[in-house]
């Protein structure tokens, strides 16, 4: 997931593209994966019978028209409620989908990265995660995602040459101070753009941490960003970030 242009910024369309599209949904990120994102972040949780799921909230609630927790729910169940109509009438009848679904449709954008977030923070989420990359070959496409320290802990121990991303110490749970600390097991570190400063970027910088934002969906945030001379942003607007980086030939 690292920016090997110079003077480029990747763009990560957070759950696809949701400003258009129903969050974490597969029109979402087609969408985002047609326009020309370099990396799609999408969540992952277990329904009850143990099938790993495209959900960002705990509850259903939100975004579906169903109720209740996601894991009280078997897939089957699950696939019963419309996780498009919330957004807008004419996305009527799309689905929850299955993280299968969503690594079969990225398999079709070879070049794209994933950025994939351990919404439970279950290390039996993030085996069942690893096994569906290994069956495709996706694993050196793919970047964990976690708000518990020690979920990335275990993910290195176990794969050692898996990616992750973590947050500032501030943001993680479960997170270990010092030399060998949470910060050593990071590859990436997703800053909240209002948390973001020169020094903070810097600092990660120097311990070879690669520095990115989010989210970022407006000109002047964007602007922000870039004086911030980080290597990701993202958005959950990608079409607007891609022209607006592309204007400023930051973006191929």
């Amino acid at each position: 997931m690292s920016n090997e242009t110079p003077g480029k910024i990747l763009v990560m369309g957070h759950r696809g593209w949701p400003v258009k599209y129903p969050e974490n949904t597969l029109p979402s990120f087609k969408a985002a994966f047609d326009i020309g994102i370099d990396i799609l972040e999408f969540d992952v949780m277990l329904s009850s019978d143990g099938v790993p799921v495209i959900m960002h909230d705990h509850t259903l609630d939100r975004t579906t028209t169903g109720t209740g927790p996601v894991s009280s729910r078997t897939f089957a169940e699950l696939r019963t409620v419309d996780a498009g109509i919330k957004k807008n009438p004419s996305f009527a009848g799309i689905r929850i989908p299955s993280l299968d679904e969503t690594l079969d449709l990225a398999m079709n954008y070879p070049d794209v990265i994933l950025n994939i977030e351990i919404k439970d923070d279950s290390f039996d989420t993030a085996q069942i995660i690893m096994n569906a990359l290994a069956q495709r070959h996706m694993e050196p496409r793919a970047v964990f995602t976690c708000f518990d320290a020690g979920i990335l802990h275990l993910i290195k121990k176990t794969w050692p040459s898996a990616k992750v991303q973590g947050f500032p110490a501030k943001s993680l749970r479960n997170f270990i101070e010092g030399g060998n600390g949470t910060y050593a097991v990071m590859d990436y570190v997703g800053i909240y753009i209002k948390d973001a400063n020169a020094a903070l970027v810097t600092s990660f910088r120097e311990k070879h941490i690669i520095p990115g934002v989010w989210c970022v969906d407006d000109a002047v945030t964007a602007a922000a960003a870039i004086e911030l001379d980080i290597d990701i942003i993202t958005s959950n607007d990608p079409d607007f970030l891609l022209r607006f980086l592309r204007e400023r030939k930051l973006h191929n």
